[in-house]
Protein backbone atom coordinates (compact mmCIF):
# COMPACT_ATOMS: atom_id res chain seq x y z
CA UNK A 1 0.00 0.00 0.00
CA UNK A 2 2.64 2.49 1.04
CA UNK A 3 4.43 1.47 -2.36
CA UNK A 4 1.28 2.46 -4.46
CA UNK A 5 0.47 5.34 -2.56
CA UNK A 6 3.94 7.24 -3.26
CA UNK A 7 3.61 6.47 -6.74
CA UNK A 8 0.65 8.06 -6.87
CA UNK A 9 2.45 11.32 -5.50
CA UNK A 10 4.76 11.57 -8.13
CA UNK A 11 4.10 12.90 -11.15
CA UNK A 12 5.28 10.47 -14.48
CA UNK A 13 8.77 10.90 -16.38
CA UNK A 14 6.83 10.09 -19.84
CA UNK A 15 4.23 12.33 -20.81
CA UNK A 16 2.64 10.45 -24.37
CA UNK A 17 0.84 12.46 -26.97
CA UNK A 18 -1.43 10.86 -29.76
CA UNK A 19 -0.53 11.98 -33.05
CA UNK A 20 -2.94 12.51 -35.48
CA UNK A 21 -2.19 10.52 -38.45
CA UNK A 22 -5.15 12.56 -40.64
CA UNK A 23 -2.15 15.54 -40.22
CA UNK A 24 1.53 15.67 -41.22
CA UNK A 25 3.61 15.64 -38.11
CA UNK A 26 6.88 17.47 -38.21
CA UNK A 27 9.38 16.59 -35.56
CA UNK A 28 11.87 19.76 -36.41
CA UNK A 29 8.87 21.82 -35.42
CA UNK A 30 8.94 19.93 -32.11
CA UNK A 31 12.22 20.23 -31.38
CA UNK A 32 12.32 24.28 -32.19
CA UNK A 33 9.57 25.00 -29.90
CA UNK A 34 11.88 22.86 -27.50
CA UNK A 35 14.82 24.69 -28.19
CA UNK A 36 12.71 27.73 -27.47
CA UNK A 37 11.97 26.65 -24.45
CA UNK A 38 15.33 25.78 -23.28
CA UNK A 39 16.34 29.42 -22.23
CA UNK A 40 13.23 29.70 -20.17
CA UNK A 41 14.74 26.80 -18.08
CA UNK A 42 17.95 28.52 -17.75
CA UNK A 43 19.55 24.83 -19.74
CA UNK A 44 20.92 23.55 -23.22
CA UNK A 45 19.74 20.61 -23.13
CA UNK A 46 16.36 19.16 -24.47
CA UNK A 47 14.07 16.08 -23.37
CA UNK A 48 14.37 13.08 -25.09
CA UNK A 49 11.13 12.46 -27.53
CA UNK A 50 10.64 9.15 -29.55
CA UNK A 51 7.71 7.29 -30.65
CA UNK A 52 6.98 4.38 -29.30
CA UNK A 53 4.24 3.57 -31.77
CA UNK A 54 3.81 5.33 -35.29
CA UNK A 55 1.13 7.72 -33.53
CA UNK A 56 2.45 7.67 -30.15
CA UNK A 57 4.93 10.15 -29.30
CA UNK A 58 6.57 10.29 -25.98
CA UNK A 59 8.53 13.38 -24.28
CA UNK A 60 10.79 12.18 -21.16
CA UNK A 61 11.48 14.77 -18.33
CA UNK A 62 13.48 17.92 -18.76
CA UNK A 63 17.27 17.38 -17.84
CA UNK A 64 18.22 17.52 -14.28
CA UNK A 65 19.72 20.57 -14.57
CA UNK A 66 16.79 23.10 -15.23
CA UNK A 67 16.75 25.93 -13.84
CA UNK A 68 13.43 28.43 -13.63
CA UNK A 69 14.14 31.59 -12.41
CA UNK A 70 10.74 32.07 -9.53
CA UNK A 71 8.35 35.22 -10.03
CA UNK A 72 7.75 37.88 -7.25
CA UNK A 73 3.59 36.97 -7.42
CA UNK A 74 1.95 33.54 -6.61
CA UNK A 75 -1.41 32.51 -8.36
CA UNK A 76 -2.82 29.53 -6.52
CA UNK A 77 -4.65 26.55 -8.13
CA UNK A 78 -7.08 23.74 -7.30
CA UNK A 79 -4.98 20.71 -6.62
CA UNK A 80 -6.50 19.05 -9.87
CA UNK A 81 -5.32 21.71 -12.20
CA UNK A 82 -1.66 21.45 -10.08
CA UNK A 83 -1.32 18.41 -10.58
CA UNK A 84 -2.01 18.91 -14.47
CA UNK A 85 0.73 21.32 -14.67
CA UNK A 86 3.64 18.92 -12.68
CA UNK A 87 2.46 16.43 -15.86
CA UNK A 88 3.30 19.50 -18.16
CA UNK A 89 0.02 21.35 -18.95
CA UNK A 90 -0.43 24.70 -19.03
CA UNK A 91 -3.07 26.64 -16.50
CA UNK A 92 -6.20 27.35 -17.47
CA UNK A 93 -9.09 29.74 -15.92
CA UNK A 94 -10.93 27.30 -14.58
CA UNK A 95 -8.52 25.99 -11.97
CA UNK A 96 -7.66 29.26 -11.33
CA UNK A 97 -8.78 29.86 -7.74
CA UNK A 98 -6.38 33.18 -6.11
CA UNK A 99 -4.14 35.89 -7.79
CA UNK A 100 -3.13 39.37 -6.39
CA UNK A 101 -4.92 42.34 -8.06
CA UNK A 102 -1.69 44.07 -8.99
CA UNK A 103 -0.60 41.61 -11.69
CA UNK A 104 -0.07 42.50 -15.58
CA UNK A 105 -0.04 40.61 -18.48
CA UNK A 106 2.76 38.83 -19.46
CA UNK A 107 4.62 39.23 -15.49
CA UNK A 108 6.34 36.10 -14.84
CA UNK A 109 4.12 34.27 -11.99
CA UNK A 110 4.64 31.56 -9.57
CA UNK A 111 2.11 28.66 -9.69
CA UNK A 112 1.20 26.83 -6.31
CA UNK A 113 -1.77 24.21 -5.63
CA UNK A 114 -4.56 24.32 -2.46
CA UNK A 115 -3.75 21.02 -1.63
CA UNK A 116 -6.51 21.27 0.97
CA UNK A 117 -8.75 23.11 -0.88
CA UNK A 118 -9.18 25.94 1.74
CA UNK A 119 -8.55 28.69 -0.69
CA UNK A 120 -11.31 31.05 -1.39
CA UNK A 121 -12.04 31.72 -4.90
CA UNK A 122 -11.29 34.85 -5.99
CA UNK A 123 -9.06 35.76 -2.84
CA UNK A 124 -6.53 38.47 -3.35
CA UNK A 125 -4.13 38.46 -0.76
CA UNK A 126 -1.35 35.95 -0.24
CA UNK A 127 -2.70 32.18 0.58
CA UNK A 128 -1.64 31.23 3.77
CA UNK A 129 -3.00 27.77 3.39
CA UNK A 130 -1.03 24.73 2.70
CA UNK A 131 0.30 24.88 -0.88
CA UNK A 132 2.88 23.50 -3.01
CA UNK A 133 5.07 24.98 -5.80
CA UNK A 134 4.29 23.29 -9.05
CA UNK A 135 6.06 26.38 -11.64
CA UNK A 136 6.34 29.60 -13.15
CA UNK A 137 4.77 31.01 -16.38
CA UNK A 138 3.61 33.95 -17.90
CA UNK A 139 0.73 35.68 -16.89
CA UNK A 140 -1.97 35.44 -20.22
CA UNK A 141 -5.25 36.64 -18.43
CA UNK A 142 -6.08 39.26 -15.61
CA UNK A 143 -7.96 38.62 -12.58
CA UNK A 144 -10.97 41.21 -13.93
CA UNK A 145 -11.28 38.78 -16.34
CA UNK A 146 -11.37 35.13 -14.56
CA UNK A 147 -13.27 36.14 -11.79
CA UNK A 148 -14.94 39.30 -12.49
CA UNK A 149 -16.85 38.16 -15.62
CA UNK A 150 -17.90 35.04 -14.21
CA UNK A 151 -15.92 32.30 -15.83
CA UNK A 152 -16.51 28.92 -13.93
CA UNK A 153 -15.13 25.44 -13.17
CA UNK A 154 -16.50 23.74 -15.70
CA UNK A 155 -8.10 3.95 -44.80
CA UNK A 156 -11.25 2.19 -43.78
CA UNK A 157 -13.38 5.10 -42.07
CA UNK A 158 -15.65 4.10 -38.91
CA UNK A 159 -18.79 5.88 -38.02
CA UNK A 160 -18.32 6.67 -34.86
CA UNK A 161 -20.96 7.79 -32.01
CA UNK A 162 -19.84 9.11 -28.80
CA UNK A 163 -21.88 9.72 -25.89
CA UNK A 164 -21.56 11.55 -22.62
CA UNK A 165 -24.45 12.92 -19.96
CA UNK A 166 -22.27 16.58 -19.85
CA UNK A 167 -23.43 18.53 -22.79
CA UNK A 168 -20.57 20.65 -22.39
CA UNK A 169 -17.89 17.63 -22.80
CA UNK A 170 -19.83 16.87 -26.01
CA UNK A 171 -19.58 20.42 -27.38
CA UNK A 172 -15.62 20.26 -26.48
CA UNK A 173 -15.60 16.93 -28.18
CA UNK A 174 -17.23 18.73 -31.53
CA UNK A 175 -14.82 21.29 -31.02
CA UNK A 176 -12.05 18.81 -31.12
CA UNK A 177 -13.06 17.06 -34.07
CA UNK A 178 -13.23 20.40 -36.02
CA UNK A 179 -10.32 21.38 -34.74
CA UNK A 180 -8.32 17.88 -36.12
CA UNK A 181 -10.48 17.64 -38.91
CA UNK A 182 -12.17 14.44 -37.98
CA UNK A 183 -15.79 14.20 -39.61
CA UNK A 184 -16.41 10.58 -38.80
CA UNK A 185 -17.67 11.22 -35.61
CA UNK A 186 -21.32 12.17 -34.14
CA UNK A 187 -21.54 13.33 -30.57
CA UNK A 188 -24.97 12.99 -27.98
CA UNK A 189 -25.43 14.76 -24.76
CA UNK A 190 -27.21 11.92 -23.05
CA UNK A 191 -27.33 9.14 -20.02
CA UNK A 192 -25.34 6.31 -21.90
CA UNK A 193 -27.11 3.70 -19.19
CA UNK A 194 -30.55 4.36 -21.05
CA UNK A 195 -28.89 4.10 -24.51
CA UNK A 196 -30.68 0.67 -25.54
CA UNK A 197 -34.56 0.59 -26.66
CA UNK A 198 -36.30 -2.15 -27.99
CA UNK A 199 -38.77 0.14 -29.23
CA UNK A 200 -36.04 2.15 -31.40
CA UNK A 201 -35.22 1.31 -34.94
CA UNK A 202 -32.32 2.42 -36.49
CA UNK A 203 -29.37 4.66 -35.51
CA UNK A 204 -29.84 7.26 -37.55
CA UNK A 205 -32.15 9.16 -35.21
CA UNK A 206 -29.54 9.10 -32.08
CA UNK A 207 -29.76 7.74 -28.76
CA UNK A 208 -31.79 5.65 -27.20
CA UNK A 209 -30.43 2.95 -29.81
CA UNK A 210 -31.77 -0.39 -31.10
CA UNK A 211 -30.17 -4.01 -29.21
CA UNK A 212 -27.15 -5.24 -31.41
CA UNK A 213 -26.37 -1.99 -33.26
CA UNK A 214 -22.87 -1.68 -32.94
CA UNK A 215 -19.76 -3.57 -33.98
CA UNK A 216 -17.47 -1.93 -31.45
CA UNK A 217 -18.12 -0.41 -28.41
CA UNK A 218 -15.58 1.45 -26.03
CA UNK A 219 -16.64 1.99 -22.69
CA UNK A 220 -14.59 4.67 -21.02
CA UNK A 221 -16.27 4.59 -17.41
CA UNK A 222 -16.68 7.25 -15.07
CA UNK A 223 -14.17 5.85 -12.51
CA UNK A 224 -12.94 7.62 -9.18
CA UNK A 225 -10.19 8.83 -10.80
CA UNK A 226 -7.18 7.08 -8.47
CA UNK A 227 -4.50 6.78 -11.20
CA UNK A 228 -4.32 10.29 -12.25
CA UNK A 229 -0.87 11.57 -11.12
CA UNK A 230 0.52 13.15 -8.98
CA UNK A 231 -2.38 12.79 -6.17
CA UNK A 232 -1.64 16.29 -4.06
CA UNK A 233 -5.18 16.09 -2.61
CA UNK A 234 -7.61 13.05 -2.22
CA UNK A 235 -11.17 13.98 -0.43
CA UNK A 236 -12.91 10.29 -1.56
CA UNK A 237 -14.84 8.30 0.83
CA UNK A 238 -15.70 5.03 1.21
CA UNK A 239 -19.05 5.60 0.37
CA UNK A 240 -18.21 7.09 -3.04
CA UNK A 241 -16.07 4.75 -4.02
CA UNK A 242 -18.16 2.17 -3.64
CA UNK A 243 -20.83 4.41 -5.79
CA UNK A 244 -18.94 4.15 -9.14
CA UNK A 245 -19.15 0.21 -9.45
CA UNK A 246 -22.79 1.19 -9.38
CA UNK A 247 -22.81 3.07 -12.32
CA UNK A 248 -20.19 0.47 -14.11
CA UNK A 249 -22.43 -2.27 -13.84
CA UNK A 250 -25.00 -0.49 -15.63
CA UNK A 251 -23.24 1.15 -18.08
CA UNK A 252 -21.85 -2.16 -18.47
CA UNK A 253 -24.86 -3.71 -19.43
CA UNK A 254 -26.17 -1.21 -22.23
CA UNK A 255 -23.11 -1.40 -23.52
CA UNK A 256 -23.80 -5.32 -23.99
CA UNK A 257 -27.29 -4.54 -25.42
CA UNK A 258 -26.04 -2.27 -28.23
CA UNK A 259 -23.54 -3.97 -29.30
CA UNK A 260 -23.55 -6.81 -31.91
CA UNK A 261 -23.05 -10.99 -31.68
CA UNK A 262 -19.34 -11.03 -33.09
CA UNK A 263 -18.70 -7.43 -31.57
CA UNK A 264 -16.14 -6.34 -29.29
CA UNK A 265 -16.34 -4.70 -26.27
CA UNK A 266 -13.34 -2.72 -24.21
CA UNK A 267 -13.16 -1.27 -21.02
CA UNK A 268 -11.10 1.21 -19.21
CA UNK A 269 -10.31 3.49 -16.32
CA UNK A 270 -7.86 5.95 -15.19
CA UNK A 271 -8.12 3.85 -11.87
CA UNK A 272 -6.26 1.83 -9.44
CA UNK A 273 -8.91 0.54 -6.97
CA UNK A 274 -9.74 -3.40 -7.61
CA UNK A 275 -13.69 -3.02 -7.61
CA UNK A 276 -13.83 -1.07 -10.56
CA UNK A 277 -11.33 -3.02 -12.66
CA UNK A 278 -10.66 -6.70 -12.10
CA UNK A 279 -14.00 -6.96 -9.87
CA UNK A 280 -15.85 -5.33 -12.94
CA UNK A 281 -14.64 -7.97 -15.15
CA UNK A 282 -15.19 -10.90 -13.05
CA UNK A 283 -18.82 -9.12 -12.22
CA UNK A 284 -19.43 -8.99 -16.07
CA UNK A 285 -18.10 -12.73 -16.74
CA UNK A 286 -20.58 -13.93 -14.56
CA UNK A 287 -23.56 -11.81 -15.38
CA UNK A 288 -22.93 -11.96 -19.21
CA UNK A 289 -22.11 -15.65 -20.55
CA UNK A 290 -22.31 -14.18 -23.94
CA UNK A 291 -19.23 -12.25 -23.14
CA UNK A 292 -15.84 -13.81 -23.68
CA UNK A 293 -12.41 -12.02 -22.21
CA UNK A 294 -9.92 -11.90 -24.94
CA UNK A 295 -6.34 -10.29 -24.09
CA UNK A 296 -6.28 -6.81 -25.12
CA UNK A 297 -3.63 -6.23 -27.29
CA UNK A 298 -1.18 -5.01 -27.63
CA UNK A 299 -0.22 -5.93 -24.22
CA UNK A 300 1.72 -3.47 -22.76
CA UNK A 301 0.86 -2.64 -19.34
CA UNK A 302 1.28 -5.40 -16.41
CA UNK A 303 -1.37 -8.38 -15.58
CA UNK A 304 -4.31 -7.65 -13.16
CA UNK A 305 -3.18 -7.66 -9.86
CA UNK A 306 -3.25 -11.16 -7.82
CA UNK A 307 -5.90 -12.34 -5.57
CA UNK A 308 -8.22 -9.58 -7.61
CA UNK A 309 -10.80 -12.47 -8.07
CA UNK A 310 -9.46 -13.59 -11.67
CA UNK A 311 -7.53 -16.41 -12.01
CA UNK A 312 -3.99 -16.45 -13.95
CA UNK A 313 -5.37 -16.77 -17.52
CA UNK A 314 -7.77 -13.88 -16.99
CA UNK A 315 -5.31 -11.67 -15.62
CA UNK A 316 -2.67 -11.88 -18.12
CA UNK A 317 -5.28 -11.14 -20.69
CA UNK A 318 -6.03 -7.27 -19.30
CA UNK A 319 -3.57 -4.38 -18.75
CA UNK A 320 -2.92 -2.74 -15.89
CA UNK A 321 -0.77 0.33 -15.65
CA UNK A 322 0.80 0.92 -12.02
CA UNK A 323 3.95 0.23 -10.10
CA UNK A 324 4.04 -3.20 -9.48
CA UNK A 325 5.89 -5.71 -10.77
CA UNK A 326 4.61 -8.60 -11.59
CA UNK A 327 6.14 -11.96 -12.92
CA UNK A 328 3.34 -13.34 -15.11
CA UNK A 329 3.85 -10.41 -17.70
CA UNK A 330 6.65 -8.10 -16.68
CA UNK A 331 5.97 -4.46 -18.01
CA UNK A 332 8.99 -1.99 -19.28
CA UNK A 333 9.56 0.86 -16.90
CA UNK A 334 7.80 3.57 -19.02
CA UNK A 335 4.66 1.56 -19.08
CA UNK A 336 5.06 1.30 -15.09
CA UNK A 337 5.46 5.36 -14.75
CA UNK A 338 2.31 6.35 -16.95
CA UNK A 339 -0.95 7.63 -14.88
CA UNK A 340 -2.75 4.48 -13.53
CA UNK A 341 -5.09 2.82 -15.78
CA UNK A 342 -6.82 -0.12 -16.68
CA UNK A 343 -8.16 -2.10 -20.06
CA UNK A 344 -10.11 -5.31 -20.44
CA UNK A 345 -11.32 -6.48 -23.91
CA UNK A 346 -14.37 -8.44 -24.43
CA UNK A 347 -16.22 -9.98 -27.77
CA UNK A 348 -19.56 -10.96 -27.79
CA UNK A 349 -20.73 -14.46 -28.78
CA UNK A 350 -23.96 -15.63 -30.58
Amino acid sequence: MEDIKEWLSLPPQYTTFRVNKLKKFDCNTLETYLSTKAPELNTTSLPNYYFLKPDCLVVEQWPVDVKVDKGRKEVIVDALCAAAVLRGAHVFAPGVVGMPTNCQLDEMVDIYGDIDGQCKRGLKVTFQGRKLFVGTGVLKMLRRDLFDNGVQPSLLQAFIIAMDKTRQKVEKLKENCIKQGVTCVTAYAFDSTKCCSNDSKNIDSGPPFPPNSFDKVLLDAPCSGLGQRPQLNNKMTPKMLESYKVVQRKLMKAAVDVLKEGGTLVYSTCTVTIDENEGLVQWTLENFPCLRLVPAEPLLGGPGLSGSGLNDDQRVMVQRFGPEVDNLRLAEPIYRDSIGFFIAKFTKSH
